[in-house]
């Protein structure tokens, strides 16, 4: 199968996904409580002198308000978003899939740090973790890649 570039990339993006899973799950409650931080501030009135002649436009403490708090909004809601799907990916693996990818990729161990607990050999464990990455793959994305 052949991929298109925004398919590779998304598959090259895994990986870190991955990596920062735990840091991007408290960037999403970041966000969102700058979001409510944001919706608090105080709006006041709008300043009749910031409106601009040549441009008609109009420039507020609300308007920039609700401006942010819609980016801090999508932005929140895209990453949210791609950690379900990474949850509903791995929800798919097998027992030692599951663990191998949170012990390796989420909680950042080395294989040999948790392939004793397992009870398999270093390069065992490195064929399951590509074999459950490639799920993830599949899962998330729809595509097979081959090794």
């Amino acid at each position: 199968m052949k991929l298109n570039q925004k398919q590779f990339d998304e598959l090259n993006n895994l990986d870190s996904w991955l990596y920062n899973y735990k840091s991007i799950k408290a960037g999403i409650e970041n966000l969102k409580l700058e979001c409510e931080e944001s919706k608090n501030v105080s709006i006041g009135s709008a300043d009749p002198s910031k409106e601009t002649a040549v441009t008609n436009k109009f420039s507020s403490n609300v308007e920039n308000s609700i401006i942010n708090t819609e980016s801090l909004n999508n932005r929140a809601k895209f990453m949210e978003s791609k950690i379900k799907k990474i949850d509903r990916a791995l929800s798919s693996l097998s027992k030692d899939e599951y663990l191998i990818v949170t012990n390796y990729y989420i909680e950042g161990k080395h294989i040999y740090e948790f392939t004793h607990e397992l009870g398999i050999s270093e390069s065992h464990c490195r064929r399951i973790k590509d074999r459950a990455i490639n799920k993830i793959k599949i899962a998330l994305y729809g595509v097979q890649v081959k090794n």
